[in-house]
């Protein structure tokens, strides 16, 4: 499997557990947060969840957290799609569950810090 290929399926398994998460809550949700701190601290813990079981848990814990990752995510790909980011060239061989994701996602928002206002 290409880095490229780890990454998308990564994200799409991680979408689906955060919609079923979100179906299930909704009315306990007033507000999604679009700036960076709850998805940058979101993606430290995400990174370390061994299990998807582990990351659901996460997920159901941190609701809105993992709804401001997945703006996050919304704005990376519109990068993707203009060739303004790229994914890493490698993954690491050993890996959890959600590792490439959650540390592309981490190494984006950090560049949106980066970058001169």
């Amino acid at each position: 499997m290409t880095v490229d290929e780890m990454f998308f399926t990564q994200l799409e398994e991680f979408c689906r557990m955060v919609q079923q998460e979100f179906l299930a809550r909704f009315d306990e949700i007033s507000a999604i947060s679009t700036s960076t701190a709850p998805a940058l601290a979101f993606t430290e813990t995400l990174m370390l969840c061994p299990t998807q079981e582990a990351a659901r848990l996460w997920i159901s814990r941190e609701l809105p957290a993992a709804l401001s990752f997945v703006l996050a995510v919304q704005g990376m790909q519109r990068q993707l799609r203009q060739g303004t980011l790229k994914l890493p060239a490698e993954a690491p061989q050993y890996q959890t569950r959600f590792y490439l994701l959650a540390t592309t996602v981490r190494e984006h928002l950090e560049s949106l810090h980066a970058q001169p206002a």
